[in-house]
């Protein structure tokens, strides 16, 4: 259950919380053998040391693994586990020593010592040198890009926030020439997408504006010679929330999708732009045009072939 339960923690890093945690399960759970009486406790006992040691032993691998280069992995993981038999060794034997002088009860109890021991030398030593030993591994990585869609998206990501009005929009719109960004939340999520077409639609009362590349072009027409009920309208909405008038949950795309998958969704869509994401964090935009460019060298290149072939 732990194994399975905190992969996803170990993977974002969060390693000092899942120690601490582990550790003070740890913790209570043998000193809790001085009162055993019943085997319900005993079971009950064994069940919560299972989910300490279960968080333990896979996150101090990810320690090794984590910061040991790729060509040294198998001594470094070899040396982990090597350790953990040589632990449960020493570990029986104590054990079977001190049952006849102590009993079991006490002599498990005693164990909670160790946990004690362990977490000290933990957060005086072990994490600082984890920490060191990331940060130069980090250092030394070369920058690449993993995204199979880095190549084809633009990594400059115009977005709005969560708060902003329609008058900031259209200012936005107005300062970076375009004709539509992404609502993030203050963590940097993307719950929305607001364009001139959301804003002339909603000018319309509801009755379609022209969408796609038409939308643009009229809105920037009524900008331009704007009459009095239109200037009326316009001004009433400035002030509203462009969640308000804008799409309330953002189309995205992951930024490891394939070139089909992003066919599919501007297919099914009909979107012109679409926000890419990594970890829930908008890392790019990727237009429609860029795919289509993309897919007609392709196109070509193949025609190219079979041209020179036949």
């Amino acid at each position: 259950m732990s194994k399975i339960s905190t992969q996803k923690m170990i993977d974002a890093g969060k390693h000092r919380v899942l120690v601490y945690i582990s550790l003070i399960i740890l913790v209570i759970t043998m000193t809790s053998y001085i009162f055993l009486t019943t085997g319900a406790h005993l079971l009950i006992a064994g069940f919560f040391f299972g989910i300490g040691y279960g968080i333990l032993q896979p996150l101090f691998q990810s320690f090794v693994t984590g910061t040991t280069p790729a060509p040294k992995r198998g001594v470094a993981n070899a040396t982990y586990l090597l350790s953990y038999d040589i632990g449960i060794g020493i570990g029986s034997l104590l054990m079977g020593c001190l049952q006849e002088s102590i009993g079991l009860q006490k002599g498990f109890a005693l164990t909670a010592i160790a946990y004690v021991v362990g977490g000290i030398i933990y957060i005086v030593y072990s994490d600082r040198y984890y920490r060191k030993l990331r940060k130069a591994a980090s250092a030394e990585a070369p920058e690449k890009e993993v995204h199979t869609l880095a190549p084809y998206m633009k990594k400059e990501v115009y977005a709005l926030q969560e708060d902003a009005t329609v008058y900031d929009a259209i200012a936005f719109f107005s300062e970076k020439n375009i004709s539509g960004a992404p609502i993030l939340s203050k963590e940097g999520t993307a719950i929305g997408f607001i364009s001139d077409g959301d804003i002339m639609r909603y000018m319309k009362e509801g009755k379609l504006a022209p969408m796609a590349t038409d939308s643009s072009t009229l809105f920037m027409e009524y900008l331009w010679d704007p009459d009095a009920e239109f200037r009326e309208k316009i001004n009433t909405i400035m002030h509203l929330n462009i969640l308000e008038i804008g799409t309330k949950k953002a189309i995205t795309i992951d930024a490891d999708a394939s070139i089909q998958e992003v066919c599919k969704l501007l297919g099914e869509s009909g979107v012109k732009k679409v926000p890419v994401v990594s970890d829930n964090k908008v890392v790019g935009i990727l237009l429609r045009s860029a795919i289509i460019n993309y897919l007609e060298k392709q196109y070509l290149e193949q025609a190219k072939t079979t041209h020179q072939a036949g």
